[in-house]
């Protein structure tokens, strides 16, 4: 068992050393071989190591400078609970959207489990709402775009 500190690290790796430098090769050092990922608005197929590299080829198609800064983390056992900001432009589909060429900024958060070391599952929300009002693709009567989501 990793103490939560070295958690909060391998999960701050993550997002700073692969998805900001948008490397996909990370998932067999990083994952245990039979993680799950679970996001509610992005069914995922599968799991394990070659279902998080789908999961991460859609997102940087739709946002290929999507970048992450970490807002908070916080652990207790082997879970790290990670609240961070994305921002990106949409260049590429996603949710059946296609491109706006958008730049937004939006609210994530990862729960991760850990299990000797490895990330054994990962849970994400994200403002999927945000993302659809960002683009365009629901404005609810007398609503603007949210300036928040606008660069």
């Amino acid at each position: 068992m990793m103490s939560a500190e070295k958690n909060k690290l391998l999960a701050r790796r993550v997002f700073e050393e692969y998805w900001n430098k948008h490397d996909s090769d990370f998932a067999p050092d990083m994952y245990t071989n039979d993680c799950t990922l679970t996001d509610p608005y992005m069914p995922m197929r599968g799991t394990g190591t070659e279902a998080i590299k789908n999961y991460f080829d859609t997102f940087m198609r739709a946002f290929p400078d999507l970048r992450f800064t970490i807002d908070e983390q916080v652990a207790e056992g082997e879970t790290v609970v990670t609240r961070l900001s994305a921002t990106g432009t949409h260049e590429g589909e996603l949710l059946g959207i296609p491109a706006t060429h958008t730049k937004t900024t939006l609210p994530v958060i990862v729960f991760h489990r850990f299990e000797n070391g490895r990330i054994a599952s990962a849970f994400v929300y994200w403002d999927v709402f945000g993302f659809l009002r960002a683009t365009g693709a629901f404005t609810p009567a007398g609503m603007t775009k949210p300036s928040y989501a606008m660069a």
